[in-house]
């Protein structure tokens, strides 16, 4: 491989790998909840609150996101609606960016990337990643004009048709993620507004300076695109606007689900794929973390045998940390709950949670071994 050919690859690298940098942090803090061992001294489990609902903040979030869309033109090759000419279309109010998401066959998970970095905890985070990775950092913004801390919005990722996908939303300078893919990709084609580069053998979309696609081939990109731009419809929507509340929101598919849980427990996995449909979840991470998980049935009966099911496996995990003298543990079991649905409703939820004081020492746990081994690199 020539050494030009390596320096465009290792420069691809650091730009995708700059916007998955930001997606691990958030990952890290929703594992945190599943991977808690206890070790953290604490006596009391504290109240934590949990995002069941959308806050006033989060309506107003939505709605700035809320644009008119009216019809745009038919791409060349595609027919043109007859309509009236004195008719105007009534424009429609929809976020592109959810819009893009339609179709996602397994479902697709949204970080609110500027909300966390804007939190007391993503201020602590932020402060941690940086110093080990403020160089790089600093050579990509002097490079291109993209701030990888502050620029991002909204981070998606997605997988269509077995295919994944990210979709990346932020405030960039005009031009600069054409300057950030100019020496490592070259443009294949432009549709519609966006222009699509191929980077490493992978497509990437630039769409306004607003919206950047990855996905696994131009189809795949071309159809998110005119998703974007209202020109498709969008069908089997994974999200709404009335969704996106906390600092993470996401739907599930069955599908997924059952693979996610079949490395952890065969049985509950087995059960699941036999009586759940979907699932779809909001992480509130500005303070204490706290998940709440809305899971939906084939039917009441089977919403009421899976949540009995889910809320023994908790007093089953309570009673054997208390036994095994994990106090910690147990305590965190305490303020985990399933809440049954109403008679004759196919949903219910399960709450989970990390108290701030957890996720604090959690988290200065975290940033002391990233600067280890920032220091055993530089040595």
């Amino acid at each position: 491989m020539s050494p030009q050919r390596q320096h465009q690859q290792d420069s691809a690298k650091r730009v995708r790998g700059s916007i998955w940098l930001v997606c691990a942090v958030l990952l890290l803090v929703g594992g945190a909840l599943l991977m808690w061992d206890g070790r953290i001294e604490r006596p009391d489990p504290p109240r934590v609150e949990f995002p069941r609902r959308m806050t006033d903040e989060h309506l107003e979030r939505a709605n700035v996101r809320l644009v008119p869309m009216a019809p745009l033109p038919p791409m060349p090759g595609q027919e043109e609606e007859e309509t009236d000419d004195l008719e105007q279309p009534e424009p429609v109010y929809r976020d592109p960016f959810l819009d893009a998401l339609a179709g996602a066959s397994s479902g697709a998970v949204v970080m609110e990337v500027s909300a966390f970095r804007h939190s007391p905890l993503g201020n602590r985070v932020v402060s941690c990643v940086q110093g080990p990775l403020r160089e790089m950092l600093d050579e990509i913004h002097e490079a291109t004009g993209i701030d990888f801390i502050e620029d991002l919005d909204r981070v998606a990722i997605f997988v269509d048709g077995g295919l994944p996908g990210m979709l990346v939303s932020g405030h960039f300078p005009r031009g600069a993620w054409d300057e950030a893919l100019k020496d490592v990709s070259v443009v294949t084609e432009r549709h519609g507004d966006a222009v699509i580069y191929e980077l490493v053998q992978e497509p990437v979309a630039v769409w306004r300076d607003q919206f950047v696609l990855f996905g696994e081939n131009e189809e795949q990109i071309r159809r998110r695109i005119d998703l974007l731009e209202g020109r498709a419809t969008p069908e089997n929507r994974p999200l709404s606007p009335e969704h996106t509340y906390g600092e993470m929101y996401g739907a599930l598919t069955k599908e997924m689900l059952v693979e996610l849980l079949a490395s952890l427990d065969p049985d509950l996995a087995r059960q699941t794929e036999e009586l759940l449909t979907s699932a779809r979840f909001n992480l509130s991470a500005s303070g204490d973390v706290g998940l709440v998980g809305a899971l939906e049935a084939t039917s009441p009966e089977a919403a009421a045998d899976l949540s009995r099911l889910l809320a023994g496996g908790l007093s089953v995990a309570r009673t054997a940390a208390r036994r095994h003298g994990d106090e910690k543990f147990a305590d965190l079991l305490e303020l985990a709950r399933v809440i049954p649905g109403g008679r004759g409703d196919s949903l219910f939820r399960i709450e989970l949670a990390l108290p701030e004081t957890y996720l604090e020492e959690w988290v200065s746990n975290f940033c002391a071994k990233l600067e280890a081994g920032s220091d055993e690199e530089r040595f």
